[in-house]
């Protein structure tokens, strides 16, 4: 893809005002159509705000230790490890950008069982990270568990981490609202974008969707989950 347009200092790139953000009873804050979108058309084009650190680029002490606290607290945990790592060694700016850009524990709804089974893990995962990863000692803990929640809430899957379960916070890419089946956007990559298209026609006022698990969308219901 060779279009480069939008803001060089951000790597945004919105299709004019195809698009608004607005609120909904229901689902909160969604991107509303403000335009009939015809199939195909670019809707954004971002970097990412953070991406979780890759397995391969721990250091070997990092790996293993990483690995035996994913054997002991289960698979589901991987991501979490990972999302701890980027967002502690990040810049201060960087991470008050993910907290100040994405919903994270405050949007759990305690009442689903799920959802307090994600809470209990980001908990724990904090909580392991605070006492045995070295660059979590200068986060504060409200903070890595608000992080790994945004995470665990908004990521979206890229292939440059080389894990399915893996993934990045994109500031609007996140805006759209999750569907496992009919979404009426997709994504793709370009180098380290996240690509937004319309995938079929969408009327003004529609909710623009889509399905965070990209190239799984399509797969059994054990392989999405």
């Amino acid at each position: 893809m060779s279009d480069d347009r939008g803001d060089p200092s951000t790597g945004l790139d919105c299709a004019g005002a195809l698009f608004v953000e607005t609120g909904h009873p229901i689902l909160g804050r969604v991107l509303r159509a403000s335009a009939c979108i015809v199939p195909g058309t670019l809707l954004v084009r971002e970097r990412p705000v953070m991406a979780m650190t890759p397995l391969r680029e721990l250091d070997a002490p990092e790996r293993k230790a990483l690995l035996a606290a994913v054997a002991e607290l289960g698979a589901s945990t991987f991501d979490l490890f990972c999302a701890a790592h980027a967002f502690a060694l990040s810049p201060q700016n960087a991470r008050f950008l993910v907290l100040s850009t994405f919903c994270g524990v405050e949007a759990v709804d305690v009442e689903v069982a799920e959802a307090r089974q994600a809470l209990r893990e980001v908990e724990i995962v904090a909580a392991w990270c605070a006492e045995h990863m070295a660059a979590c000692a200068s986060v504060e803990p409200a903070d890595l568990r608000q992080a790994l929640m945004c995470f665990h809430l908004n990521a979206h899957h890229t292939p440059r981490l080389g894990d399915r379960r893996c993934g990045a916070l994109y500031a609007i890419g996140s805006r759209f609202t999750h569907a496992c089946l009919s979404a009426n956007c997709a994504f793709e990559h370009d180098d380290d974008c996240l690509v937004h298209r319309a995938v079929c026609t969408i009327e003004p006022g529609a909710v623009l969707t889509s399905n965070y698990l990209g190239p799984w969308e399509y797969g059994s219901t054990r392989v999405r989950r």
